[in-house]
C-alpha cells in the first residue's frame, strides 16, 4: 500500500474471468493524473484529497473500508460512481472497486423531487395557487420562535385583506363566479406584492408577509 505499486484487473466476459489490465509503480501519482482527465470538474478536488496516500493510510488505521461517491464523464455525460476501497487481509495492500450507481442516484433524486413537490402542494392553496393556511401557520411558528429565542428578526409587517361581497356574488352569480373572484383577488395581491409571499387563510381572507415594508392600508374592490 505505502509503496504505490499496483495491479489493475478487468473482466470482459459473462463468466467474470479476470485478466490483468495494467501494472504500475505509482498508483497515487497516476490516480491524480487520471482524475484530471475523467472526473467531473466539480468533484476533482474531493477525489484528489481522497486519494492522498496519507489520508488512506490514516483511514485504514481504524477502518477496514472506505468509500466515496463522485461523477465520471463518459461521452460528455456525467454519471455517478461509487469508489470502494477495502484493506486486504495482509494489511499491506488495499483493494479498489468502482461501482456504477447512476441509476440509484437518479431514483433517489426523482424520489426527493417528488417528495418536495408533494410538500409544496400540501402548502399551496388549490384554488388560487398561493400559499395556504398550513404554510402560514408554519411561517408564524418560525417567526415567533426566532423572536422568542432573541434573534434579531428583519423588520416585517403582516397585511390582512379580505375580498368584499363574496357571499353576495355566490348568492347572485353562483359559486363558480365566486371562485373566479377569489382567484382574481389572489392574483391582484400577487401582482402588487410580487416580492412577498401571499397566503389564503380563509374563504376570502388573505395574509401577505412583508419584510422591511411600512403598510398604510389596502383593500380589494
Amino acid at each position: 500500500m505505502a509503496s504505490g505499486e499496483y495491479i489493475s484487473y478487468e473482466s470482459n466476459d459473462h463468466q467474470g474471468k479476470l485478466r490483468i489490465r495494467q501494472i504500475g509503480d505509482d498508483f497515487f501519482g497516476e490516480a491524480v493524473e487520471n482524475i484530471k482527465k475523467i472526473v467531473h470538474k466539480s468533484d476533482r478536488d474531493m477525489i484528489v484529497d481522497f486519494f492522498q496516500k496519507d489520508h488512506l493510510l490514516s483511514v485504514f488505521e481504524s477502518k477496514k473500508a472506505t468509500s466515496i461517491d463522485y461523477r465520471l464523464i463518459h461521452d460528455n455525460v456525467a454519471q455517478y460512481y461509487r469508489l470502494i476501497v477495502r484493506k486486504a487481509s495482509d494489511n499491506a495492500h488495499f483493494i479498489l472497486c468502482i461501482e456504477n450507481i447512476n441509476d440509484e442516484i437518479t431514483k433517489e433524486k426523482n424520489a426527493l423531487r417528488a417528495l418536495n413537490n408533494e410538500k409544496k402542494l400540501a402548502r399551496r392553496d388549490e384554488l388560487t395557487g398561493v400559499k395556504n393556511k398550513t404554510a402560514y401557520k408554519e411561517l408564524e411558528r418560525s417567526v415567533q420562535a426566532n423572536i422568542d429565542n432573541g434573534m434579531d428578526y428583519l423588520p416585517f409587517a403582516l397585511l390582512v385583506a379580505d375580498a368584499n361581497n363574496l357571499k353576495k356574488i355566490n348568492d347572485t352569480e353562483g359559486h363558480v363566479a365566486g371562485d373566479e373572484y377569489i382567484k382574481a383577488s389572489a392574483n391582484l395581491l400577487k401582482d402588487i406584492f410580487s416580492n412577498s409571499p401571499v397566503f389564503r387563510v380563509g374563504g376570502d381572507e388573505f395574509v401577505v408577509f412583508l419584510r422591511a415594508y411600512v403598510v398604510c392600508g389596502a383593500c380589494i374592490r
